[in-house]
This record gives C-alpha cells, sequence and structure tokens, in this order.
C-alpha cells in the first residue's frame, strides 16, 4: 500500500508540474513525436533540436514569472509570445542553416549552454551569492535523480519486451527506438520538472518543500570535500609545475594548456559555487587558495593565448577560450577580496556567453575575419598575392606554411573559403591545396625547417580474414587505394560514384595536424557524412624501427552512423609515418537509410 501510495503522490507531483510548465511540457511533447517521426526515417533533427530550444526557453520563462511576481494575464501572455516567436526564429534559422554547417553547430551548442545556464541563474536574480549556490545544486541533483529514473524505467521495459520476444513472440525491433524515444524525450524532461519545487522569493521565506530540495546528502557533501577539491587542486599543482618548468620555452607555443581549461576553469567555478553551503577544514582551505591559484594559471595563460593569436590569429576556439579567461580573472579577483559583487560571477559568464553567438562580434565571425586576414597578410608578405591572383611557391618559410595551411584549415570547416574572392570555388583539399599554393598541406615540422626522425607502423589484415565481412546490408562497397593523400590510380583526392542514378562523391581530407576525414556528399555538394579517420595513426606505437603486425578482421574494421547513412571501413594494409600521408588499402561499405 506503500508503494501505491507513493506512486499516486509522485503522479499528483507530475501532474502539478505539467500546469506549472505547460509551455516547456508541450514543447517536450513535441520533441518525442518529432523524434518517433524521425526514426521513420521521415523526420529532421531540425525539428527535434528547435523543439528541446522551446522547452529550455519554457523553463527560464515560467521561472522569470515565478520569480518577479508576474501576476496579470496579459503580461504573461506576451512573454509567452515573445517566447514562441523566439523558438520559431530558431526553427526557420535552422532550416536556413543545416544542423551539419559547422557555424551552425557552435551556435546552437553555445545556445544550449546560455538557456541551461539561464534556467539555473533566474531563481537567484536578485539574491545573494548563497541562492545561486543552492539553485545549482537543486538543479544537478534534479537532472541525475530525473537521469536515473529514466535509464532504470527504459532498461526496465527493455527487459519486459526482450523477454516478451525471447519467449512468446518475436517483435519489431524498432520499438526499442521508440520506447528511447518517449522515455528521454518525454518522460525525463517532465520528471525533472517535476523535481523543482517553487524557488521563494526572498531567501529567509523559504518553504519547506525547497529546504529539502536543495539540502545536500552527506554523500554529496564527502565527494565534493573529500574526491572533487583534492582532485581539481591536485590538477591545479600539475598546470602550475608545466608552467614553472616551462617558463622559459615552449610554454608560450605549444597550446597545449587551451584545451585543458575550458572544462577546468567551469568545473573549478562550479565546485566553489555548490560548496557555499558547506563548512568544513578542506572546503575552507580550497576557499581561500583555488581562487589564487586559479588567477595565477589565467594571468600565465592569457599571455600565451594573446602570444598565439599574435602568431596565429583568433579562431573561434581561442574565442572561448579568451572569454573564459576574463570570466576567470574578474570572477578570481571578486571572489578573493570578498567583494560582495561576487554573486554576479553567474551573470557575467552569461553575458559573455550572449556575446559570443551574436552576429558580426561572435565566436564564428570573428575568427572567420581574423583568419582570412592572417591568410591576405601572409599570402602578400611573400609576393604570393597580386591583383586577386595567387602566384603558387614552395619556398616561402615553414612557419608561412603553417599559418597558410591553419588558416585554409580553419576556413574549410566553417565553411567561409568560398567568400575569399582570390580563392576557387572548392574545399581546397590536397591536391586542390597543391595547385592553389604551391606546396602541400604537410610533410614540414612546423617548429623548424629541419626534418626529423620518422617513425612508423604498418598493419594488415589476416589473408583468411575477409569472410568475416558482414555485408548483406550495403548498398555500395567501394575498393579504396590512398597514397600521398589521395585516391589510386587517379592521383586525385576525389573520389565520384552512382547509385540509384544519384551521383555521389568521397573526398579524401588530410591534414597538416595529421587529421583525416572522409567525407561523403551528393551531386549538391552537401556533405551526407563526416567519418573522422584521425584514429588510424594511433592504432599501433610509432617506432623508428619498422613496425609490422597482421590482424584478424574484427580489429580492422570500424563503423560511423547518423540519420541518412552507415559507412562500415574495412582495412586490409595501412602504412602510417608521422608528418607524412597515411597510405592504405581499404574496402569502403555505404549502406544508406532513406
Amino acid at each position: 500500500m506503500k508503494v501505491i501510495s507513493r506512486i499516486q503522490k509522485r503522479l499528483e507531483i507530475i501532474s502539478t508540474a505539467v500546469w506549472r510548465f505547460w509551455f516547456p511540457t508541450t514543447a517536450f511533447a513535441m520533441t518525442t513525436i518529432f523524434a518517433l517521426i524521425t526514426i521513420e526515417g521521415e523526420g529532421k533533427q531540425e525539428e527535434i533540436v528547435a523543439s528541446v530550444v522551446a522547452g529550455l526557453l519554457g523553463i527560464c520563462m515560467q521561472l522569470f514569472i515565478e520569480r518577479l511576481q508576474i501576476k496579470q494575464l496579459s503580461q504573461k501572455a506576451v512573454i509567452y509570445f515573445m517566447g514562441l516567436m523566439a523558438s520559431f526564429g530558431y526553427y526557420f534559422y535552422l532550416q536556413a542553416n543545416t544542423l551539419n554547417n559547422y557555424p551552425t553547430e557552435v551556435r546552437t551548442a553555445i545556445l544550449f549552454l546560455i538557456l541551461l545556464a539561464a534556467v539555473v541563474w533566474i531563481p537567484s536574480i536578485k539574491q545573494s551569492f548563497v541562492a545561486f549556490s543552492k539553485s545549482l545544486f537543486l538543479f544537478i541533483k534534479a537532472h541525475f535523480t530525473a537521469l536515473l529514473s529514466a535509464l532504470v524505467l527504459m532498461l526496465g521495459i527493455y527487459a519486459v519486451i526482450g523477454t516478451y520476444s525471447f519467449l512468446i513472440s518475436g517483435i519489431n525491433n524498432r520499438i526499442y527506438e521508440w520506447i528511447a524515444a518517449i522515455v528521454w524525450c518525454g518522460f525525463f524532461p517532465l520528471y525533472f520538472l517535476s523535481l523543482l519545487p517553487v524557488f521563494p522569493i526572498k531567501e529567509e521565506k523559504e518553504n519547506e518543500n525547497y529546504q529539502k530540495a536543495v539540502h545536500m546528502p552527506k554523500f554529496f557533501e564527502v565527494l565534493l570535500s573529500y574526491i572533487i577539491i583534492p582532485v581539481i587542486l591536485a590538477y591545479t599543482m600539475i598546470l602550475i609545475l608545466y608552467i614553472v618548468k616551462n617558463i622559459t620555452g615552449s610554454f608560450w607555443e605549444d597550446e597545449l594548456l587551451e584545451p585543458l581549461l575550458n572544462g577546468y576553469i567551469i568545473a573549478g567555478w562550479s565546485t566553489l559555487y555548490l560548496i557555499e553551503t558547506i563548512s568544513n577544514k578542506m572546503v575552507q582551505f580550497f576557499q581561500k587558495y583555488f581562487p589564487i591559484l586559479l588567477l595565477i594559471v589565467t594571468l600565465f595563460q592569457t599571455t600565451a593565448t594573446i602570444f598565439t593569436i599574435q602568431r596565429f590569429g583568433i579562431t573561434d576556439g581561442r574565442y572561448f577560450i579568451s572569454l573564459l579567461l576574463l570570466f576567470s580573472f574578474i570572477s578570481s579577483v571578486l571572489y578573493i577580496f570578498k567583494s560582495m559583487k561576487i554573486r554576479i560571477t553567474p551573470l557575467l559568464l552569461l553575458a559573455l556567453t550572449i556575446i559570443s553567438i551574436l552576429p558580426g562580434i561572435g565566436a564564428v565571425p570573428v575568427g572567420n575575419f581574423s583568419q582570412s586576414q592572417q591568410l591576405d597578410n601572409v599570402l602578400v608578405e611573400n609576393n604570393m598575392l597580386e591583383n586577386n591572383q595567387i602566384h603558387p611557391s614552395e619556398s616561402i618559410s615553414n612557419q608561412d606554411k603553417e599559418k597558410i595551411v591553419k588558416s585554409v584549415q580553419y576556413l574549410r570547416k566553417t565553411e567561409y573559403l568560398n567568400n575569399i574572392s582570390y580563392l576557387p570555388n572548392s574545399s581546397l583539399y590536397a591536391n586542390e591545396f597543391s595547385e592553389v599554393f604551391g606546396f602541400k598541406p604537410y610533410r614540414y615540422d612546423k617548429n623548424n625547417d629541419v626534418e626529423q626522425p620518422s617513425r612508423q607502423f604498418f598493419v594488415e589484415m589476416t589473408n583468411d580474414s575477409t569472410q568475416e565481412f558482414n555485408v548483406e546490408k550495403a548498398d555500395i562497397m567501394v575498393p579504396l587505394q590512398i597514397s600521398d593523400g589521395t585516391f589510386i590510380p587517379d592521383n586525385k583526392d576525389q573520389l565520384a560514384m552512382t547509385y540509384n542514378k544519384e551521383k555521389y562523391h568521397l573526398d579524401w581530407d588530410e591534414t597538416v595536424d595529421a587529421n583525416t576525414v572522409l567525407h561523403l556528399s551528393d551531386e549538391a555538394d552537401q556533405t551526407l557524412i563526416n567519418f573522422d579517420l584521425t584514429f588510424l595513426r594511433k592504432l599501433k606505437k610509432l617506432t623508428e624501427d619498422w613496425n609490422s603486425e597482421t590482424l584478424p578482421a574484427k580489429e580492422l574494421i570500424f563503423e560511423t552512423e547518423n540519420k541518412n547513412v552507415k559507412l562500415t571501413l574495412a582495412i586490409t594494409s595501412l602504412r602510417v609515418e608521422e608528418n607524412t600521408p597515411i597510405e592504405g588499402e581499404f574496402y569502403l561499405f555505404i549502406t544508406f537509410k532513406s
């Protein structure tokens, strides 16, 4: 009876949440419907993403209405209408810019981050730093509670259906996808919303439900105090030791810290927010010294990032790390000096994040402008650009070659190459790049002009392994031979093919940074799928001695897929040498899903 009573109580809470959060509930219901349609092969990812954005925006609107105690129906209607228009506006933006477009991916990811940050921050508007700390913990707690509940529910249903299928009657395997869509797009957000209490208008008026929701169990206190804090401190000391060890040399040039700092700064400040209500010696030690250590790391990395920008210009990645370093610097100073303005730090992060997606001054537009300017400058300095025409040259320095390659790489990634008037209307992969600039985008050491000793490995498939290929559902089998960054025997980095009277082509994209990607595109040059093959260089350890090994098929077959197509790559032989294009023979199996 207690179990039934608890279920009834939870259903009542969920029912209340549906009425309280009616806008996001409707949006997530639409997400579920769109996901089910997509599973049947008739929907698009754009509808799913747009409805999730509408759901998050709806949560923000409801929390904003509650926080400011907006009572008038007309004012609520205006807020919801604005949210609805914003949701439709974003949907039309996605229709005009496919999700496979890199700038769209970046803006969408940042938009999700903005909405999630706003959801946490809105309940603490005009309140203390402690109020934000409680809000952050409440949302994290609700998220993982809903996550675990959804996972258990899905696995339980899977077990029941699997048993029925095994013992009684076979069923359509697609039902597992339907269940996953219903659980994660419908149940998960709804259960999450049911865990959100009504937030107090003032901290001294916290009700019992809110206090229960923000209460931190002993487990979380121990986790934060004696596991997460020591790990962050140890990580910080490693960063500082690295800076001290390399301060007179490679630290200012190698850019190793930049990709590590995004997660580090966010994790560090999230921990500072979460421990605000905990009182023990470990927490007090962390609160006293971590902001100082973080400030030291921030100052050194800011200087290094400025040097990197001077050498290679701004990219969206450096733009984001620069904003994070600015946030870290300001927040650390406020925290160290115990300023009451510390409560604005979440708003500061939110504001900087919004700036990063604005037209003209956002991460991608600034990155495109900077890299196109760098390309112009290097070409002009080396007398390679005259009267809007490029004159190929192989005699320029390796440093300038590296700048050209990195700029072209970035502008290709952001699909901005066609906006540069003196470049051909193409993606400038290996052979085209060589024809335009006069040198290949690899085969030189990026730090100096001295050729380095090469390391390599070679693997091949056992002769009797081809029988292990399972290609029953493949639509096309393409034998590939790659050498010097091109398809053999045509010596081109593009390979054309036809299926069901439709034309497609493969592009082999191998860059100076040893990144290797295989692109499948249609006749309109729209990318259907990208297969990141960079991992091929790490299949075996590179050695200066000849390292040859024969492997079974199961270790040399790799797959990737999306809603459009599935690619299966079987390696029959592969030779990898550092600073040199991959050479190998493969079978590529293409399966179209439409």
